[in-house]
């Protein structure tokens, strides 16, 4: 675990660095420098990692070799391309996860160097919110994520082309980047937070009849192989589900007490986070809908830190710091260690083959 913390602390150091120069013009490319800079320790570490993730080996390096010799292949076929170029390049996985490691963390720190206001804590964030170590197991799924991240800087720019451009190239790499068409469509819209009770309970209420109507919907789809597959189980995790209220709940009071109300950045990630906590809420009775929650919580890399700068008094945020990362360290350590989850320690290199 020790060199995750050792390349974040690496890669904030080189971040404040960047954000110490960014306003001077002389020291451009120095600016560009440490920004690369900032990036490399996460990029490296995930690129160079073998036998690192739970689907390292039993899905993606048996899938590249699949999709190369012509036995099968991801519905996706973006993705299927990208393992024939790095087939191409040379046959070997490694090349693969190499070049998925640069898509997926390019995106991501561009996202953060683009859009946030507090860029080091959203690098930490990235981290001990444990979305880098979900990166490297879910990585189809990650690199729409991260193509989203980047190219909701033009739904704050009301730019529909680029942005259902670049979501048009998610879908070819995994097709949960479908959530995000909608999304653009959400801008404006205030989070208020009775509707949002109104709706948290009315699932509560009509649990019954929506899970069988979305178990319908599945049924009727390319997905139904999920139902009475190995990933239809109860996934539903009281302390994540917990945890996901409790970020929300603080997300929520900084957006009154902060005065975030007017904010349409802010609305829009806090009703994300929201329709996260209701997927979450289903992860008990449909496939995989803990992914749905991954999709709209991708946002906390930039809400959280916002939460962060709503708080106005100096010694209040220096608590706040204190309370968001101890309780992010201590559910990471828990789904790492206690849980087993993510499948991220012992980390080793290619060169421990």
């Amino acid at each position: 675990m020790a060199v995750y913390f050792i390349i974040t602390i690496i890669s904030m150091i080189m971040a404040k660095c960047a954000i110490n120069i960014r306003h001077l013009p002389k020291l451009h490319t120095t600016y560009k420098i440490f920004c690369i800079a900032s990036f490399l320790p996460f990029f490296i570490i995930s690129a160079i990692r073998y036998n690192v993730g739970t689907d390292y080996w039993f899905i993606y390096e048996k899938y590249f070799y699949y999709i190369n010799e012509g036995t099968d292949k991801f519905t996706e076929e973006g993705f299927n391309i990208l393992n024939r170029i790095a087939y191409f390049v040379y046959a070997d996985p490694a090349v693969m996860f190499a070049i998925v490691s640069l898509i997926i963390y390019v995106f991501v720190f561009l996202a953060i160097y683009d859009q946030s206001n507090h860029i080091c804590f959203s690098i930490l964030i990235f981290f001990i919110s444990a979305i880098f170590f979900n990166s490297m197991n879910q990585i189809r799924q990650a690199i729409a994520m991260s193509i989203f991240l980047y190219a909701s800087k033009y739904i704050y720019q009301r730019r529909k082309l680029p942005y259902f451009l670049w979501i048009a190239f998610a879908l070819t790499m995994h097709t949960s980047a479908l959530f995000y068409i909608p999304v653009y469509f959400m801008y404006g819209f205030k989070a208020k937070l009775k509707y949002h009770l109104y709706a948290f309970f009315g699932c509560l209420l009509g649990f019954p009849i929506l899970k069988k109507i979305i178990i319908l919907v599945i049924s009727n789809s390319k997905y139904s192989w999920y139902i009475g597959s190995i990933f239809d189980e109860n996934n539903f995790y009281l302390l994540g589900f917990l945890f996901a209220v409790g970020t929300l709940v603080l997300c929520y009071f900084y957006y009154y007490y902060g005065h975030r109300e007017n904010d349409l950045r802010y609305n829009l990630m806090l009703n994300m986070k929201f329709i996260g906590l209701i997927a979450l809420l289903f992860s008990s009775v449909i496939p995989q809908s803990d992914r749905v929650y991954y999709c709209f919580n991708f946002v906390e890399i930039l809400i959280i830190p916002e939460v962060i700068l709503s708080e106005k008094k100096p010694t209040r945020r220096i608590v706040l710091y204190m309370i968001i990362v101890s309780v992010y360290l201590i559910k990471l350590f828990y789904d790492v260690y206690v849980n087993g989850w993510y499948y991220v320690v012992p980390y080793q290199t290619l060169f421990s083959r």
